[in-house]
């Protein structure tokens, strides 16, 4: 169409380099939006050789300490930790960083599920009905969240 203007797609990056981080690696090309909405840009983490002895193009692109987030960034949490996670994301949600939740294609979602800003869900997992999920929860593959269950921040 003539004059149609289409969004920017996005760089999504991955905070978080570890094994966590590279399960969320091949996830997100797996989800339906990837190529259309965002494209991987690669990883944020503090240590430049996480990835040494693996495969992933593209691979550390800066640091997590420092970010500045660029117009056109968007990130997904690759922590788990509850801890680490909070400590991690408090900066970037300072610094003006953007948030991707992520629930992956697989999933089994019922109704009056809620998920807060920065969420992941992973691959198989099957999250009933009536549901309260914080932000920067992690839920992870081939996991049950049954009715009624509500989810603080942060919580893996």
């Amino acid at each position: 169409m003539a004059g149609r203007r289409f969004p920017k797609m996005k760089r999504l990056l991955i905070v978080g380099a570890g094994g966590f981080g590279r399960e969320m690696f091949n996830w997100v090309r797996q989800h339906p939006d990837h190529g259309l909405l965002w494209t991987v840009g690669g990883f944020l983490d503090d240590n430049k050789d996480a990835l040494v002895g693996y495969s992933y193009t593209p691979g550390i692109v800066g640091s997590i300490k420092g970010y500045q987030p660029a117009k056109d960034d968007i990130l997904v949490l690759g922590l788990a930790l509850p801890k680490v996670k909070k400590a991690v994301v408090e900066p970037l949600l300072a610094a003006g960083a953007e948030f991707l939740t992520f629930v992956h294609p697989t999933v089994v979602l019922g109704a009056n599920v809620s998920i807060g800003k920065g969420g992941v869900v992973c691959p198989n997992a099957v999250i009933t009905s009536d549901i309260q999920i914080g932000d920067f929860v992690t839920i992870n593959c081939l996991s049950t969240v049954g009715h009624d269950a509500w989810l603080g921040d942060y919580v893996t």
